[in-house]
């Protein structure tokens, strides 16, 4: 399935919010900051373009409400 315009530039808000997240948490020079990880909770989930960018950068993590619920080993 393609994604919809509005997906789309979901997805280049986030991508642009990240990069920029990254750029001002290392200009901080903080212990751990080059290796920091960005997570974004959603408690209504995530479009299709949002899981496929995050899928692409090991930086970024995704949270919806089944992660945070999760019990045990379900």
């Amino acid at each position: 399935m393609r994604p919809s315009r509005g997906d789309l530039e979901h997805t280049r808000d986030a991508s642009r919010l990240w990069q920029r997240g990254r750029r001002r948490f290392a200009a901080r020079k903080r212990h751990g900051a080059s290796g920091a990880r960005l997570v974004c909770f959603g408690g209504a989930g995530f479009t299709a373009g949002l899981v496929a960018a995050a899928d692409q950068d090991d930086s970024v993590v995704l949270v919806g409400l089944d992660d945070l619920y999760r019990r045990g080993g379900q």
